[in-house]
């Protein structure tokens, strides 16, 4: 199973940055066996600066926010708290 998921984010100077990481989970199980990794992958940041909100992947490519908010619960309402929060 995989999900994307918005970390914490955080203020540097004038930038709120808010990590997204892919979140991996698997599991076996067998009798007398269970066995559960996970992993936590950092994948883009969300940027929040005065000029506007964009996002880059680890690869320094632009990634579109749109997709983003379409496949990540609950970035809308992180970009929107932290675009009205003041520090």
């Amino acid at each position: 199973m995989e999900k994307l998921r918005a970390g914490k984010a955080a203020r540097v100077g004038d930038l709120t940055l808010i990590p997204l990481f892919r979140v991996q989970m698997d599991c076996i199980e067998q009798p007398g066996f269970f066995w559960l990794n996970g992993i936590a992958e950092p994948f883009a940041v969300v940027i929040l600066e005065a000029e506007g909100t964009s996002a880059v992947g680890i690869d320094a490519e632009e990634l579109e926010i749109e997709t983003l908010l379409k496949h990540i619960p609950d970035l809308d309402s992180a970009i929107e708290y932290w675009t009205t929060t003041t520090a």
